[in-house]
């Protein structure tokens, strides 16, 4: 059996392989990304709401604002409710990445 010239072979698969390598490890990057921000707001906005119980909302509220920037990109559009009442605190929070997140909780104590 005659053995064909192969040159080029590796250069051919790899040219085809790459993108699709890249595309697959963005796509986990964003995924991870996603994930993190949204367990961090989860936890942040429960740490907010217990902080409500005790010091004035809008000081949670800043706090809560403020780590929750920490993570996210500057051009993300964030928003924050905190509100207090005699059944317990409700907080909300929104992340502007596409597809939306939203986390709502509340806390009766």
């Amino acid at each position: 059996m005659k053995i064909l010239n192969q040159k080029g072979q590796a250069l051919l698969e790899a040219a085809f392989v790459l993108p699709l390598l890249l595309a697959t490890g963005t796509a986990l990057a964003f995924l991870f990304y996603r994930t993190l921000i949204f367990y961090y707001a989860d936890h942040q906005l429960h740490e907010a709401l217990i902080c409500a119980e005790s010091v004035q909302v809008s000081t949670c509220r800043n706090h809560l604002e403020k780590s929750l920037q920490k993570l996210v990109l500057k051009n993300t559009r964030l928003s924050v409710r905190l509100n207090k009442s005699f059944l317990g605190s409700t907080g909300r929070v929104e992340i502007a990445l596409q597809p939306e997140i939203q986390i709502s909780k509340e806390l009766r104590l």
